[in-house]
């Protein structure tokens, strides 16, 4: 890997005081043997370029998909990343899956049923304020002259089911849409698409993680349980992130 990360037993963990020493104890070594990644705060933009050249040095085939791709901005991130690799092909897109109008009711009912409270909340509290609810067509006249991003409007759970990537393979499924149905019914559309090397990434936020499980943390443990994948998290200054590497 191109970016420091190690195992995860942080969401199956219960013990509070046991994650705060272990995580300060990785800290340390971290600072110790990789000063770069901690002494600078980042953002996701340079996640999303980490993460890229990854994929791109070590020539990993397919196109990118990002599921929850809102307004847009880290399709364009991981776009230019390509446009600007020297590694890049020209003929790898970027796809930005969303339905931009948030939640559905089912999402909502099935994180209260699953799920803590404060996930739940999270949700709601979205839904109430809009967050998601954007014109698809403002974020499609946005990339209207790009050949390498296509954004791909409706419901994610139909959309990845009748989706077929240019390329015919998948390099990286970036999962966004922070809700537990869409994420893993995706997954599970495209996995036939995953090339050997393929990261499967979610959003962590900002460090350190909750300590318990979320939508999209759920379905990437429950696709690294069932087919027996690794699953890792890291973290690109103040942004974690959860994967699975498909061997």
């Amino acid at each position: 890997m191109h970016f420091h990360y190690f195992p995860s037993s942080i969401i199956e963990a219960v013990d509070e005081e046991k994650i705060i020493k272990a995580r300060a104890q990785y800290d340390n070594e971290t600072l110790r043997t990789h000063p770069r990644w901690y002494t600078t705060p980042s953002t996701s933009c340079r996640a999303q370029k980490e993460i890229m050249y990854h994929i791109l040095v070590n020539n990993i085939d397919g196109d990118i998909v990002e599921l929850g791709c809102g307004a847009g901005e880290n399709t364009f991130y991981f776009a230019r990343a390509i446009k600007e690799s020297e590694y890049a092909s020209q003929d790898r897109k970027v796809y930005g899956f969303d339905n931009f109008r948030g939640y559905l009711e089912s999402d909502i009912k099935i994180s209260e049923e699953k799920f803590h409270p404060r996930v739940t909340l999270g949700l709601k509290s979205n839904m109430h304020q809009k967050r998601w609810d954007i014109d698809p067509q403002i974020v499609k006249n946005k990339f209207r002259n790009s050949s390498i991003i296509e954004i791909v409007e409706g419901d994610i759970q139909t959309t990845t089911k009748q989706f077929e990537p240019k390329s015919g393979a998948i390099s990286l499924l970036y999962i966004d849409c922070n809700a537990y149905t869409p994420a893993i019914e995706a997954i599970n559309n495209l996995k036939k698409y995953f090339s050997k090397g393929a990261l499967v990434f979610i959003d962590g936020g900002f460090c350190p993680p909750d300590l318990f499980l979320d939508g999209e943390k759920a379905a990437l443990l429950e696709y690294s349980q069932a087919d027996s994948l690794p699953m890792f998290r890291t973290h690109f200054g103040n942004f974690a992130a959860f994967f699975v590497e498909v061997k």
